[in-house]
């Protein structure tokens, strides 16, 4: 086993299997991986409240979409959603409309109407077309009156299906009458489905519930916080072997003993940059973003290294990221 690693950090080394000098670093280098949120690309703010208004199309759309985009938004927990056509408000959901598109705003349907945005969902197209043809197939069988192996013709007949769905999303901003979000979305598939040997069709993989599915998921993801994987990793350079012992720990999940083992190496040498930057790199993955920044920029002073720097970049990004949702848990460390 130790042959074959060598054989491919040589090969790495010599430009060859497409290797990068960041997958050398992550199987050569200890480090921590953890799950950072990033705030989502229209952000309507932690906890405000999305009430859907309307949809237009037909009734198996208004079906699907309805409880895929409200159940959706409310599994994710960052939105409050509601369904406007629930709450027995006084006002119709076509007076909104036509107060939202129209200049004249005399009558303000939306003044007591406690919630944050509106949203409102128009199918655009909820298609779906079939397309009947045979395939000609020779195969092989046994032909015991021949006693022999034989070739013949086969004909498979096949139906073709594509589904095409295409739904269009708005935001309205209650408090300035504003859209602050206006996207289309569209998803189709296609399948080509043979009959079975008792001439029955096969059923479609896919429908249109998978596909507004994937249309609700593609606005959710929109408004919504979302994790990416991220490696932290330590700095083992130093061959004095003094954090071998806490690395030990980090691969044992016993974060704290880690934690004391590089404190108490800093009492001892105050001037080794190693042990602050490997304390912050726990303390960022364990939410403490002051102890981190304080211990990483230490670490800077005593030696610049530029894994220092990209260290302290990602630790302000996560700290970036937690301001704009106001999220409990804005990271989170991966088991090893």
């Amino acid at each position: 086993m130790k042959q074959g690693i060598i054989i491919i950090l040589v090969a790495c080394l010599s430009g060859g299997l497409g290797c990068s000098s960041k997958w050398l670093r992550h199987v050569s280098t200890p480090h921590l991986s953890v799950v950072r949120i990033e705030p989502p690309l229209h952000n309507l703010g932690y906890r405000k409240t999305l009430a859907l208004v309307d949809i237009v199309g037909p009734w198996q759309a208004q079906s699907y979409l309805s409880s895929q985009v409200i159940q959706g938004g409310l599994n994710r927990g960052y939105l409050k959603f509601m369904d406007f056509k629930k709450s027995h408000v006084a006002v119709s959901p076509k007076e909104i409309r036509i107060y939202i598109n129209t200049e004249d705003k005399k009558e303000d349907p939306l003044k007591n109407l406690d919630v944050d945005y509106l949203l409102f969902i128009d199918v655009l197209e909820w298609e779906k077309s079939e397309q009947q043809g045979v395939d000609e197939e020779m195969v092989r069988e046994f032909d015991r009156d021949a006693w022999k192996t034989i070739e013949k013709k086969v004909l498979k007949p096949w139906t073709h299906f594509t589904y095409t769905v295409a739904v269009h999303f708005q935001i309205v901003d209650v408090k300035t009458r504003t859209f602050l979000f206006s996207n289309e979305f569209t998803e189709s598939a296609e399948e080509k489905v043979y009959l079975d040997q008792k001439s029955s069709q096969y059923k479609p993989r896919h429908s249109f519930k998978e596909l507004s599915e994937q249309v609700s998921g593609g606005f959710l993801n929109q408004i919504n916080p979302f994790y990416i994987n991220v490696d932290l990793f330590f700095d083992n350079e130093n061959k004095d072997n003094l954090d071998a012992e806490a690395l030990q720990f980090i691969r044992n999940l016993q974060y704290h003993r880690a934690v004391q083992h590089w404190l108490d190496t800093i009492q001892k040498y105050p001037k080794r940059s190693e042990s602050y930057h490997n304390l912050a790199v726990v303390y960022h993955g364990q939410g403490k973003f002051d102890e981190a920044k304080n211990y990483f920029q230490k670490a800077i002073q005593l030696q610049r290294k530029d894994l220092y720097q990209e260290n302290l970049e990602e630790l302000l990004r996560t700290i970036t990221a937690h301001h704009a949702i106001q999220t409990k848990t804005p990271i989170r460390i991966l088991p090893q």
